[in-house]
């Protein structure tokens, strides 16, 4: 390799123009000389560091203690391409700064990949030569640019490090293969922090100061390649100082002892990184970012690629039933806990009703009937907190609740689509077929929906929300604290769409309404209606210069389930404004949901069991307390609330060596099988179990899953031998699979 040019200079960091607040912590710099070779090796080996440090940063706003905060090791550059993107630019910027020829910064590139990649770097297909090759060829042309083509030097550079990596490098590595994973000094100094005074989740004060490495190499570029700050800060050095600044905001927090906050020109650094959420979400599972918009981009099909990716379609419960529909037919027969429909008996009153309304004049009627909306009125009055809802803040919608969100998504702005996870599949697939970043948050660990509220909070201009209360699969409610965050949230951002999906709303009351008293609370579990207790139905965020709708917040109802009217049309609470606007939105497109099923609500409502959701948590607590603490390998989740009983089933999968599909067909193949749902529940969700309590109502039943359930997942012996496909049972229902197999697709 050549030698690297002469560059003999003592800098002190202290030299850097800094804050004020930073001068108590560089007065303890040291000189330092860049005229040898191994000074120049560690300072650009430095360069690996900032990506690790800031992937521990970025994971305070999501922890609720210390322990959770986990240091990142230099592997995590491998993580994803804007990382790697980014240690590229650095180092190139570094190379120009610290003088060296076009094939040394090559050569400083592949050092730092090498660094980084770890094992990796020698993994079987990979020419870490070839790579070097490339760069030297394409940077001695870029090198040759005069200095005032800085933009162009700039484009072109990552024009050649995208094409590298690509072809030579992330493509040939195997997933399987790890980067570097030793951790470095910096982000295991990040993690060992305090919580901030006032134990507000997700804030933290570090407390050791960190040396700031990336400053002597800014000195230095501002005297080798002769050029402003502004200059360097903005075109030739925008990657370093961007590193630089999240050392000097961290050390800024240390000296203040207030709550670090990763500082807004670091994302600038990277693609696709805006923020921390954006930015943990391509290392840490916590947080997960999916996005389609760049793969249609290049689509020459006459078919979106996302309709082609059929499997995200609906809801896995629904898919399901088919096969079990099938197979059915076939003589097997199952224990139906896969479906969160209701198995409730047609009250008498509805059913007359229907008879009725079959006879009637039911030709297109644009406007719904007002003793319907009255009725529906009732509804949300007797299942909220209190709140008497009006006839202008209900309306029927033309569609099952399910196909409102993706008619609706047509009318909001841009912006991404925030959920939890496990979700409701239907709902982040909407907004991925709208061509809509997805980011969903893992709400089954500890701190349940705060990393989501946290998000939110980081997020600026709009977006929407898609919120499951009561959750599916996770049934449970929200916490008063949890509520109050996101009423927050939508305080705080007047552009934050607001998607409550009340699917299951009533399933936390019970009662009877003839007898004169109010709905009681199952247990703990109230209505949380953050548009009822935000005030959003009666004060809305208005464009300021019109006065008229500026924002989407609406609370959806399924008539599938307290309604048990089955594929019938969605229910809609909201604003006058907004009730009015999609009243206008649904003439124009659907027209309106059919007479015949507009004119039987009031009977529906009026003959509404509250019971039900009282006997069906009874059926899930006689379930729960016989298989509490017998299905190793299946953590509960938990529920307050019906329909569902969840499971993280993470632990059994990994152990048995099952998948999502093989596990849902053990379970199904045993006699009588049993029916819940694995996996189909958005993005990451295959380690979730879900059975449900609303279509098999019958105690007896309940009790029989309980104890099939406690048998299957302990009969080691029929599991290996459902894997090996050796026994009768086994063999005869994939005989049955694949006899329907073509009734399926």
């Amino acid at each position: 390799m050549a030698q690297f040019s002469v560059l003999s200079r003592r800098i002190r960091s202290a030299a850097l123009a800094a804050p004020r607040w930073h001068s108590s912590l560089s007065a303890q710099a040291t000189d330092v000389d860049f005229s040898t070779t191994e000074a120049k090796n560690n300072a650009i080996r430095n360069l690996t560091t900032p990506i690790p440090l800031a992937a521990t940063l970025c994971q305070y706003p999501f922890a609720g203690k210390t322990s959770e905060i986990t240091p990142r090791h230099y592997g995590v550059h491998m993580g994803k391409k804007p990382f790697v993107k980014a240690l590229n630019k650095a180092t190139f910027e570094a190379g120009r700064a610290l003088g060296l020829s076009s094939s040394e910064i090559a050569h400083q590139i592949v050092e730092n990949l090498k660094h980084a990649m770890g094992p990796a770097a020698t993994s079987k297909g990979v020419d870490m030569d070839a790579v070097l090759q490339s760069f030297e060829e394409g940077l001695s042309d870029i090198m040759s640019l005069r200095k005032s083509d800085v933009y162009s030097r700039n484009a072109l550079f990552e024009k050649l490090s995208d094409k590298v990596m690509n072809a030579q490098l992330l493509n040939k590595v195997s997933r399987k293969v790890l980067g570097n994973a030793t951790t470095p000094k910096d982000a295991a100094a990040a993690a060992t922090v305090q919580a901030a005074p006032g134990g507000k989740f997700g804030e933290f004060v570090p407390s050791t100061a960190l040396d700031n490495k990336i400053k002597p190499i800014i000195e230095a570029g501002l005297e080798e390649l002769k050029i402003s700050t502004s200059q360097a800060r903005n075109n030739d050095m925008s990657t370093l100082y961007a590193f630089s600044e999240l050392y000097d905001a961290y050390n800024k927090a240390v000296a203040s002892k207030e709550a670090f906050k990763v500082p807004p020109s670091f994302f600038k650094a990277l693609d696709n990184a805006e923020d921390e959420t954006r930015f943990i979400s391509n290392v840490d599972g916590r947080v997960l970012k999916y996005d389609w918009r760049r793969v249609e981009v290049g689509n020459k099909s006459g078919i979106s690629v996302s309709a082609q990716r059929k499997q995200w379609l609906g809801e896995a419960a629904i898919r399901n039933a088919k096969l079990i529909g099938e197979l059915t037919k076939h003589g097997l027969s199952f224990l139906r806990f896969d479906v969160g429909g209701v198995a409730l008996p047609e009250h008498p009153d509805v059913i007359e009703a229907r008879k009725q309304v079959a006879a009637d004049n039911n030709k297109y009627s644009p406007l719904c009937e007002e003793d319907s909306l009255k009725a529906l009125a009732k509804f949300y009055t007797d299942t909220s907190n209190g709140r008497t809802f009006g006839t202008d803040e209900v309306m029927v919608l033309g569609m099952r609740a399910k196909g409102a969100l993706p008619w609706m998504l047509d009318f909001v702005g841009n912006g991404p689509m925030f959920v939890p996870r496990p979700t409701y599949n239907p709902n982040p697939s909407a907004g991925l077929y709208h061509s809509r970043q997805v980011l969903s948050f893992d709400v089954t660990g500890p701190n349940r929906y705060w990393p989501m509220i946290q998000a939110l909070k980081l997020h600026k201009g709009a977006g929407i929300i898609v919120l499951p209360i009561i959750g599916n699969p996770y049934s449970t409610t929200l916490t008063e604290a949890e509520e109050d965050g996101f009423i927050e949230v939508l305080k705080a951002n007047p552009n934050m769409c607001f998607v409550a999906d009340h699917a299951y709303r009533g399933y936390n009351k019970f009662g009877d309404l003839s007898k004169g008293g109010p709905l009681k609370d199952i247990g703990a579990a109230k209505t949380r209606d953050v548009l009822e207790k935000g005030g959003f139905y009666d004060n809305f965020p208005l464009d300021p210069q019109t006065g008229k709708l500026n924002v989407l917040r609406v609370t959806l109802h399924s008539s599938s389930k307290l309604f048990n009217d089955a594929s019938g049309p969605g229910t809609v609470a909201g604003h006058p404004e907004t009730i009015a606007f999609l009243g206008d939105m649904l003439r124009g497109s659907y027209t309106q949901a059919h007479a015949r099923d507009r004119k039987v609500i009031p009977a529906i409502v009026k003959n509404l069991d509250y019971d039900a959701p009282r006997r069906w948590m009874e059926n899930m607590q006689a379930f729960t307390k016989i298989s509490a603490g017998k299905v190793p390998g299946f953590r509960d989740l938990g529920y307050d609330s019906p329909p569902f009983v969840c499971y993280d089933a993470s632990e059994y999968l990994s152990k048995h060596g099952l998948n999502a599909e093989d596990a849902q067909r053990y379970f199904m193949s045993r006699s009588p099988g049993l029916c819940g749902i694995f996996g189909g529940f958005g993005p990451g969700s295959n380690n979730i179990f879900r059975l449900g309590f609303t279509g098999e109502s019958d105690p007896a039943r309940c009790v029989l899953a309980a104890e099939k359930f406690v048998e299957y997942v302990n009969d080691m012996e029929a599991i290996e031998k459902f894997k090996a496909k050796e026994d009768e049972g086994t063999k005869t229902f994939y005989k049955l699979l694949d006899a329907v197999q073509d009734k399926l697709v």
